[in-house]
């Protein structure tokens, strides 16, 4: 076979033999994305995204034809931004807009869902201009470029090649849901698509953890090599593997989105960013977050729900209000944003279904926003 394909229990993950992907066993599934434009094989590869997004909730694609050559200079140019000392890159703050365009420094950072310790990491965060005819909300959202240095043209270059994935993806994904093909294309037309470019200092911490154990609030994510390993992936026993990939492949993994879409048949698995032992320069990452218009609604499928039991565990909500409640959770939501989630009434429709965050009902009491199903249901977590 081209490759071998992980066969996980629910509960158990089994590692894998090489395939000559890594040169090293591999914790996550690994996919040839070529069996998908083969008519012969493509139900076949259909069924390994299902067995994996359910299993994992991480695969690796091989023979991607990611090109290397955009993805090394746009590597090139981060190392650059990156060096210039920090009151030069807030030039390009992105504090006026939730960290959504531009740069955010060491000690800006945000802290993964439900914990207290701020990531070790800066980034810059780029995506599609979004004007104030698509959403009054994205108003902000222009992305911002240095003047002291040519930053603009690798990183669009990127971000347009990563585009074309995102789009065959959506595709593959929506046919995975057994929908029609532009299922999902149909809500991401003109999102809020973005891209992270993150640095992680060679640096000794404590943890050692660069950034903390999360799932992704998206659709799904795209994620080329990394110039250093790191990420790691969280399996159901609470156990954490090693991802490891080749240059010329890249890693997807399901987010939230994806897993309310199909009841929680798909995993948005808890993943984070660990310092290895071994470690003799900086590491740099590029992370694509594919998203749906913000006015998008995500809710559970049908023929999900059937399949998972019959009861729907997770709320219809958009994915503008499902990303406030994670920005209220991170403590980086505004109090125009805590207003509005306190009017909008998601924290009391994900007490339904058991998806609250304790963090966020806070956060939105506190601001003076909270009802009182909100404010007693915080009582009954105290005690």
């Amino acid at each position: 076979m081209s490759f071998i394909c992980l066969l996980l229990s629910v509960f158990v993950m089994v590692f894998a033999k090489d395939d000559g992907l890594t040169g090293r066993k591999s914790t996550i599934p690994v996919l040839d994305l070529q069996k998908y434009y083969n008519e012969e094989t493509k139900e076949e590869f259909l069924d390994e995204v299902r067995d994996a997004l359910h299993k994992v909730g991480f695969f690796a694609i091989k023979n991607s034809g990611v090109n290397q050559e955009v993805l090394n200079n746009l590597y090139g140019s981060l190392e650059t931004f990156f060096a210039f000392d920090r009151d030069t890159k807030m030039k390009v703050s992105a504090a006026f807009c939730c960290a959504q365009r531009g740069y955010t420094g060491f000690g800006d950072t945000e802290t993964a869902k439900g914990s207290s310790a701020c990531d070790i990491k800066e980034f810059y965060m780029m995506g599609r201009t979004v004007s104030a005819d698509d959403h009054k909300r994205y108003n902000l959202l222009v992305n911002q470029w240095p003047e002291f240095m040519d930053f603009e043209k690798p990183a669009v270059a990127f971000y347009n090649h990563l585009e074309e994935y995102s789009e065959l993806f959506q595709e593959i994904f929506s046919l995975a849901l057994y929908q029609e093909k532009d299922f999902l294309h149909k809500i991401c037309k003109n999102g809020d698509t973005s891209c992270r470019m993150i640095h992680y200092p060679n640096i000794e911490t404590k943890e050692k953890i660069w950034a903390g154990a999360h799932t992704d609030i998206d659709l799904f994510t795209i994620l080329p090599r990394a110039t250093k390993e790191g990420l790691e992936v969280m399996d159901d026993q609470g156990k954490w593997h090693p991802v490891f990939i080749k240059e010329d492949a890249m890693i997807i993994n399901g987010g939230d989105f994806l897993e309310a879409f199909s009841n929680g048949y798909f995993k948005s698995s808890m993943h984070r960013v660990k310092r290895p032992k071994k470690m003799d320069s900086d590491r740099y990452s590029c992370v694509h977050f594919v998203h749906p218009r913000s006015e998008a609604r995500i809710y559970p499928i049908g023929e999900w729900v059937k399949k998972t039991g019959g009861l729907q565990k997770y709320t219809v909500a958009t994915r503008w209000e499902l990303l406030m409640e994670r920005l209220a959770d991170m403590g980086t939501c505004t109090d125009s944003m805590l207003k509005e989630l306190g009017e909008c009434r998601l924290m009391e429709r994900l007490m339904e279904v058991g998806r609250e965050s304790k963090d966020a009902m806070q956060r939105i009491v506190k601001a003076g926003y909270g009802s009182d199903e909100v404010k007693q249901r915080l009582v009954e977590l105290d005690n």
